[in-house]
């Protein structure tokens, strides 16, 4: 009898263990869960930092390089590679996985980008065709919305952090 209950007490140890570890399963896939999500959320806003840059810095120059390009080939070749970059990083953009605190902020910037998008081929196409370009204020003008925006991404990060 005593064997028997030594037995019985056995299986319940080893059902309540078997019982943890499962339960202690879920627990560690709660856990990968969250630290991919981090990771994901980490790597979106890193991405978007570095889209942001990229897009200051041609602001930052795209007039200069718009009106140089008129005259000077060496200047249009330039402005078309800046350009072409810049399409790349719309590209690159686009890619990425927008976590759920920065879907609907990536959305308008992906609508914006389609926008930018828009414009670098009008240059383009002028540029191709060898005709003067015209104004490029539009693509500043769309770049400032776009980093205004992915500051507003850069802001809810650091507030679900």
């Amino acid at each position: 009898m005593r064997l028997n209950m030594t037995i019985r007490s056995g299986k319940s140890i080893l059902l309540i263990i078997g019982m943890l570890l499962l339960g202690g399963c879920s627990l560690f896939e709660d856990a990968k869960q969250t630290v991919n999500s981090v990771s994901s959320s980490a790597d979106y806003v890193t991405g978007a930092a570095t889209y942001m840059q990229t897009l200051t810095s041609f602001s930052e120059q795209a007039t200069q390089l718009a009106e140089q390009a008129v005259n000077d080939a060496s200047a249009r070749a330039d402005y078309k590679e800046q350009l072409v970059a810049v399409q790349e990083s719309i590209k690159q953009f686009g890619e990425l996985q927008a976590p759920d605190f920065a879907k609907d902020v990536h959305q308008t910037v992906v609508d914006y980008n389609l926008k930018l998008q828009e414009s670098i081929d009008a240059v383009l196409k002028q540029i191709e065709d060898g005709k003067a370009l015209v104004d490029a204020t539009e693509i500043p003008n769309t770049i400032n919305k776009i980093n205004e925006l992915l500051n507003q991404v850069n802001q809810l990060e650091q507030l679900v952090s």
